[in-house]
Formats: structure tokens, C-alpha cells, sequence
């Protein structure tokens, strides 16, 4: 459990799944989310969390308001202990705590764990240029644009390129 102003980073529950399910086909969160097929059924997020919890380069979150309701995931993949560096994720799932600084909080206090416990020296991750909200997340936070994935996805009959962003311990802004 990681704690933080407004947040609990906690591990994802089995009575989290049928809400990530809906989340998760929801083509308002779809439209942002890196890495997924859809539509995905409750059994695909079963699978999906049981090899999760096995892989150890692997730590997945769910995201508790301090009003006690599960919002989001959050999560660090592809992480690599010899280099200390590992990949970072979040969606906030429930539309009401959009803009209400709920993801700056979880982002700050994963960012912080991965950090101060895991011992990265570096978190990175690729987010899709059309995602405004999300990019000055990430810059808020002390995110750098590394670079430019041309072309990574193909949505909507188009495709859309991808910042791939990154952030040094030492440059992760708090406040």
C-alpha cells in the first residue's frame, strides 16, 4: 500500500475487475489507452491479473480516492532491476475524479515508491500525442519528451504518433 495526499495505491482486487472491465470498454477511456485490445471480458481481465500478480517485472495498482472509492489503475511494467529503469501507466477510470488532481497524487506517490524503493533511477513511458490531459500530467510531474514514435498506432483509420517521455530521479518535481 502506498499512500499519498488524496490516494492509496493498493493492489488490485478481484472485486475491482467488473468495474475495470466497463472502464476498459469505454471508447472515451479506450481512445487513450496504449497496449490493450478490445473489448475485453471479465475473464480476459482475470487472466490478465492473475499473470500480473506472477511477474515480477511487473506491479499493477489499483487507484483509491480519499473517499475510499477504486478509480483507476496505475503501474510500473517492464521493470528492469539491473539498469533501474522500469515503464510507468495510469488511467483514471471513473470521469468524476478527472481534473481533480487525483492521478498527479497517485503518479507522484508511485513515481516516489519506485524511487526511493525499488530503486529506479529512471521511469519512462509512451503516451499518445492526441492525449493533452495526460502529457502535462507527465510534464507536471517532471517528465521529459525523449522522442517521437511516428505512426506507433493506427486508431480510428489513422495513425497516431507517440511522445515517448522520461523522467531521472533526480527530476521529479513534488509539489
Amino acid at each position: 500500500m502506498i499512500v499519498g495526499a488524496k490516494t492509496l495505491v493498493r493492489a488490485i482486487r478481484d472485486d475491482d475487475l467488473p468495474k475495470l472491465v466497463q472502464w476498459r470498454n469505454d471508447k472515451s477511456i479506450q481512445q487513450n489507452l496504449i497496449g490493450w485490445h478490445f473489448p475485453v471480458s471479465l475473464e480476459d481481465e482475470k487472466l490478465w491479473l492473475e499473470r500480473v500478480r506472477g511477474d515480477r517485472k511487473n506491479k499493477r495498482f489499483a487507484i483509491e480516492a480519499d473517499s475510499g472509492e477504486y478509480i483507476g489503475n496505475i503501474g510500473l511494467y517492464d521493470i528492469d532491476f539491473i539498469n533501474r529503469h522500469c515503464g510507468f501507466g495510469i488511467f483514471i477510470g471513473d470521469p468524476r475524479y478527472r481534473g481533480g488532481g487525483y492521478a498527479t497524487d497517485a503518479t507522484i506517490a508511485l513515481v516516489k515508491f519506485a524511487i526511493e524503493e525499488l530503486g529506479m533511477v529512471r521511469l519512462w513511458l509512451t503516451v499518445l500525442t492526441t492525449n493533452d490531459r495526460a502529457i502535462k500530467l507527465y510534464e507536471r510531474v517532471g517528465f521529459k519528451l525523449e522522442g517521437v514514435l511516428r505512426h506507433q498506432n493506427f486508431r480510428g483509420g489513422e495513425y497516431v504518433d507517440e511522445n515517448l517521455m522520461g523522467l531521472l530521479k533526480e527530476e521529479l518535481i513534488t509539489t
